[in-house]
């Protein structure tokens, strides 16, 4: 190929490039550009000298090359969201929320469904090149871990130069923001004060274990169990509400030890309901006999008859909060990673638990 037309390849490549990002944003280094478009020095010094003559980039000696404002560009005012989940409650709230802050700053929310399907995913990611301000993903779990998804998210979020938001699961080695909850230091606290409490009690953690936000509620559950040196007295049971078998053996384990006091701590809203109608069916007293702590939705409203511990996710804080940080990385231009502090979980005892 002559050295003219591999200027020209990169050069077109350059454009496309640019026009997805933001004013003032920072391209690569003049060496990463030579290892990502395989071309030598001399065809991508003139490519650069020909954006920097229109205006397009310019070069600052010993900063970097930045991308020109360029005047009547207009912005998209979009903001894209994927998801590939929509069966937990939590989401829709959170969506509604977020697409009602953003909408208050003149934004549009581009939402976009994957239904857990990676292929989908990434083609979705696909369609979404220059047609958004920012990306706000709720990434699937198996999805955050797949290498394949990974390589190309990174991919996207380098060459786009969008702002990247992650909702409740990180992509590691993204350059994104990250809004989260407290789990792990929410799950170390609560059963602290129970264990201290009843300690001779026979202990259930009922979770989904493969999913990143229940091994951060775990890993701080099992902390403080350790520091208890009550490692015995806890059964851990992954408990999928669509099958009786987690049920099943709790069950088997109570008719055969028939310990004087239960503690449940539930993981996840959607087995909640099975597990109260399995310890009425069973004539297991509320809280005289049985402890329930669970993770629920804001707005839950639980039996008066059955008082649950409830660790509350406050979906519409957290809507306000992912929609306030993706205005604020659009302000602030290009893609970056800052650490954001988790949200703290409310935590409600019920009166009649009466727990100090």
């Amino acid at each position: 190929m002559s050295t003219n037309n591999k200027y020209s390849e990169v050069l077109e490549k350059l454009e496309i490039r640019i026009s997805s990002m933001a004013s003032n944003s920072k391209l690569p280094t003049f060496r990463e550009l030579m290892r990502e478009y395989s071309i030598s020095q001399s065809p991508l010094d003139t490519a650069l000298k020909i954006l920097e003559e229109r205006g397009i980039v310019s070069k600052i000696h010993g900063s970097g090359i930045y991308v020109c404002p360029q005047p009547g560009k207009p912005q998209t005012r979009t903001i894209g969201l994927v998801t590939g989940d929509f069966s937990d409650n939590f989401y829709p709230v959170v969506i509604r929320i977020l697409e009602k802050v953003i909408a208050a700053a003149g934004y549009r929310l581009l939402l976009c469904h994957s239904h857990k399907d990676l292929e989908n995913e990434l083609a979705i990611l696909k369609s979404l090149r220059g047609k958004i301000d920012a990306l706000i993903i709720f990434p699937y779990t198996l999805h955050s871990v797949n290498p394949e998804y990974l390589a190309y998210f990174n991919k996207f979020s380098r060459h786009h130069n969008v702002p990247v938001i992650t909702i409740n699961v990180p992509l590691n080695g993204i350059n994104s923001r990250h809004v989260a909850f407290d789990e792990y230091n929410c799950f170390q606290g609560i059963p602290r004060k129970l264990v201290n409490k009843y300690p001779e009690a026979q202990v259930f953690y009922m979770g989904r274990m493969g999913s990143h936000t229940n091994t951060l509620r775990m890993s701080g559950f099992k902390s403080e169990i350790s520091r208890l040196n009550l490692k015995n007295k806890v059964i851990y049971i992954n408990a999928d509400p669509v099958e009786s078998e987690p049920i099943m053996l709790i069950g088997a384990i109570i008719q055969k030890t028939q310990p004087e006091k239960l503690l449940f701590f539930n993981a996840f809203p959607e087995a909640l309901n099975p597990l109260v109608k399995f310890l009425i069916k069973k004539r297991i007293d509320i809280p005289k006999r049985a402890i329930i702590v669970s993770v629920v939705e804001e707005d839950y409203v639980a039996d008066e008859n059955v008082p649950i511990i409830r660790l509350v996710k406050p979906n519409i804080e957290f809507g306000e909060n992912a929609g306030k940080i993706a205005l604020s990385a659009i302000r602030k231009g290009g893609a970056g990673t800052i650490l954001d502090p988790p949200m703290k979980i409310p935590v409600i005892i019920p009166a009649k638990l009466k727990l100090k």
